[in-house]
């Protein structure tokens, strides 16, 4: 079933950039083609990510049939580990890449260290 859901989002990742790539955009709309581009470089980042954390762990459960480590040792722990931290990885790359992310964040951290230090200063 993994493998069935990570086809689809390769095949779909795909279209959409085949799709931009295909598509001539008249010099008015370049803005728009780049915005486009940028979102698809930015869906790359997140699937390549997803891959790099993912692939250890079904590597060492699924390529032999077998568990290569012994489950619930050390190294299937870190595999793990690595495998679930995917999702705070994902926190990263937005607000890196999009600078809504990173003003709507700038503001949420202040208001809550302004909450901690119990000024009354808002946003």
């Amino acid at each position: 079933m993994f493998g069935l859901s990570y086809a689809i989002i390769i095949v779909f990742y795909t279209f959409i950039v085949a799709f931009l790539v295909r598509r001539n955009r008249p010099v008015s709309t370049a803005v728009n083609s780049r915005f486009e581009m940028r979102v698809a470089i930015t869906l790359a980042i997140v699937t390549g990510v997803f891959t790099a954390c993912w692939f250890p762990l079904i590597v060492s459960l699924f390529v032999t049939g077998k568990p290569l480590v012994r489950p619930r040792g050390v190294a299937h722990m870190w595999i793990r580990t690595i495998a679930l931290s995917n999702s705070a990885m994902n926190f990263v790359i937005y607000t890196s890449r999009i600078p809504d992310f990173r003003a709507a964040y700038g503001v949420t951290f202040r208001k809550m260290c302004c909450c901690l230090t119990g000024n009354k200063y808002r946003r």
